[in-house]
């Protein structure tokens, strides 16, 4: 079991981080943003929104800069995805692809999405029914059909996206 408290200090600084530091992924699953300060040999300081953190070398998996860092000449092997593993784990839910290529923003912004075009007709339909006024057939088969549609692209986008950002990733690191 991993312990809590470097996961949960990765998500308040990746939370409270600007979108353009550089982002550090260490191998025990934590990452960290912020702007790079000093490095040697054996360690990276890191200005975070929080203060510094000094990061070993020998635990860092990769640096979002060109997705590995070197030390004492030697390339650090970097995880490639598997861009139908990302698509699939899509497939299965919304924005779970994204989470496993990295993309914590893009993954919760289409879980989201798919949740509130499922979420919204069934509320409509509740509330009307709960007010003894049911919809009439036309209508409840409009708003199944528009959120349905809505609900689907978003999959559909999801799908594609994650697979080709997968294969993007591994492109760069390649």
């Amino acid at each position: 079991m991993k312990p809590i408290a470097p996961m949960v200090l990765s998500i308040l600084l990746a939370a409270a981080a600007p979108s353009s530091a550089t982002t550090i992924y260490l191998s025990d699953g934590s990452s960290f943003k912020g702007d790079i300060l000093k490095q040697n040999a054996e360690v990276i300081i890191l200005k975070t929104s929080i203060g510094e953190l000094a990061l070993q070398k020998s635990k860092i998996l990769r640096v979002s800069d060109d997705l590995s860092i070197t030390t004492a000449g030697n390339r650090l092997p970097v995880a490639l995805k598997d861009p139908a593993m990302s698509a699939g784990l899509s497939v299965l839910l919304p924005g779970l692809g994204h989470f496993y290529n990295g993309d914590m923003a893009k993954g919760c912004l289409l879980s989201g999405a798919t949740c509130l075009f499922a979420f919204i007709p069934v509320t409509a339909l509740f509330v009307a029914s709960g007010n003894g006024n049911p919809l009439d057939p036309q209508t409840t088969t409009t708003l199944f059909s528009v959120f349905s549609a809505l609900g689907l692209t978003a999959m559909i986008y999801g799908i594609v996206d994650a697979y080709r950002e997968a294969d993007q990733m591994n492109q760069r690191v390649q």
